[in-house]
């Protein structure tokens, strides 16, 4: 069963990267073609993403315990802790609501140099988020009940389709003597109400979901708060720290130098943001698989899926960086032209961030499962600490390609602090495993040097902007990394047993 929902939750993933690369290729040169607009655009944004962390905490816990729950076939304890925790989101983005109000008020509180056009552009987007930031609600809602079921792949397909239909509209408010940035911002949120409602529908239906009963328990649950505090108040350290950390760079940037940098800075981010989305569509079914896991006591299945997952995501983690960060020049140029070329060292710079994945994703999934509340706290505490120290280290030096290199430091000095803490929490050795991973990816690495040396003439262009290179460079990127992927898989010993099995689940199913 576990075998067959990946399977089809890979595929909708799959389908989701090609409407993201579609996405990506269409709609950023259009939003970027004004680079002051795309600045302003960026930094609301930001604004806007810390809703993703408005439920201080609560929403992780709960899905956690929700899921142990739906392993146990308790229905109505799953209800009232998704009930308990969105109350809690609710809550907050209200009040963030009127943070934001304030900022729309007083753009200056995040902002430097803005003309009055630019005032008026940045106020604008603020409202439109403001008066849509309630869906996020509906949309957290639909995802746990899909996630804990391990379904996600159902409110996929119809996120692509609204995806699909905010790209298409890109034509109309994006044209030669029009860019009507409000105008798409608004349909893009009025996309997200819908696909909201139909997921929700969906789950009514296909799961007889009693919405009556997420209204009865749709408040605070002092039960339910025991349950989930403890894992709460860490998760709240976490999702600051995390804020601190992943999404304020642009409001940093922002507010050191000026809405043009944060358009170079920006293109970066949308980078590492856009690969990150590529590693989470792999590890984010396991964590599910981890909380069941705990959930029935089987501490056994537990740890082999940890080294599991090392073995298995080493490759998509180390891999695909390597081939951005070498394709990353010609790929800007043909993507955005050369008003971005000063993009090219940022965005490098940050995808080195993604070559920890392979630890850092598991070792963290293990120990939310297992409740190591302590490691966690640490963990997440280190990151903005170190981000800031290596910032103020390097800032008079590197400039503003101080703040890239010091989230690569602070990744770094996070990862040997989790090897420290990590020692309680497993009984196989960490050294022996990384050395055999070592020794398996030497000859996908190889396969690689070759294939770009091949490949040399079509992605070594400088030619400026053009889609026509932009997709022959991305094509040369996706058959440059699958061939080694591919090659270590079948290398290594466990995954071939791994996609055996997998292989005999689907014909059965």
């Amino acid at each position: 069963m576990f075998a067959n929902k990946l399977f089809k939750i890979y595929i909708s993933r799959l389908v989701g990267i090609f409407a993201s690369i579609l996405s990506y290729t269409i709609v950023i040169p259009r939003l970027s073609s004004n680079v002051s607009a795309y600045g302003i655009y960026s930094v609301v944004v930001s604004l806007l993403m810390l809703l993703q962390f408005a439920d201080l905490g609560f929403l992780g816990a709960g899905q956690k315990y929700a899921a142990e729950c739906f392993a146990r076939n308790d229905r109505e304890g799953e209800v009232k802790i998704l009930s308990f925790v969105h109350f809690i989101l609710f809550v907050i983005v209200v009040i963030y609501s009127f943070a934001l109000f304030y900022v729309y008020i007083t753009p200056s509180l995040v902002f430097n140099n803005l003309r009055a056009d630019d005032v008026n552009l940045a106020k604008s987007l603020i409202l439109i988020f403001i008066t849509f930031s309630p869906v996020i609600v509906l949309q957290r809602f639909g995802s746990a009940i899909f996630s804990i079921r391990i379904e996600d792949y159902i409110g996929q397909f119809v996120d692509i389709t609204a995806s699909i239909l905010k790209i298409c509209s890109t034509f109309y408010f994006f044209k030669e003597e029009k860019y009507d940035i409000v105008g798409y911002i608004f349909f893009f949120q009025c996309m997200n109400l819908i696909a909201a409602i139909i997921n929700l529908t969906v789950i009514k239906f296909r799961y007889h979901y009693q919405f009556l009963e997420v209204v009865r328990f749709f408040k605070f649950n002092k039960e339910v708060f025991q349950l989930t505090k403890k894992m709460a108040i860490t998760s709240i350290v976490l999702t600051f720290t995390w804020i601190l950390y992943y999404e304020l760079d642009s409001v940093y940037v922002s507010k050191l130098y000026n809405p043009q940098t944060v358009a170079l800075f920006a293109i970066g981010l949308t980078m590492l943001s856009f690969s990150r989305s590529l590693m989470n569509a792999f590890f984010s079914p396991f964590q599910t698989k981890f909380n069941h896991l705990r959930g029935l006591k089987d501490e056994k299945s537990l740890s082999g899926f940890f080294f599991r997952l090392i073995e298995w995501s080493f490759p998509i983690s180390v891999i695909p960086p390597v081939v951005i960060i070498l394709l990353m020049r010609p790929l800007i140029i043909a993507w955005l032209g050369p008003n971005y070329i000063d993009s090219i060292a940022i965005s490098r710079i940050l995808i080195i961030n993604l070559f920890f994945s392979f630890l850092s994703v598991p070792i963290s999934y293990l120990a939310i499962a297992r409740e190591k509340f302590k490691f966690l706290l640490i963990s997440s505490v280190s990151l903005p600490f170190f981000y800031m120290l290596f910032f103020f280290i390097f800032r008079e030096r590197f400039d503003y390609l101080s703040l890239p290199i010091a989230k690569v430091l602070t990744i770094f000095v996070n990862l040997l602090i989790n090897f420290y803490f990590i020692k309680d929490l497993i009984t196989e050795s960490f050294t022996k495993l990384l050395l055999t991973l070592a020794r398996q990816i030497v000859i996908p690495f190889f396969l690689l040097a070759v294939l770009l040396f091949i490949l040399k003439p079509f992605w070594n262009i400088e030619e400026g902007k053009s889609m026509a290179s932009f997709f022959r460079i991305v094509s040369v990127g996706a058959i440059s990394g699958m061939i080694p992927i591919l090659a270590y898989y079948v290398m290594n010993p466990g995954t071939r047993i791994f996609v055996k099995n997998f292989l005999l689940k689907l014909r059965r199913a």
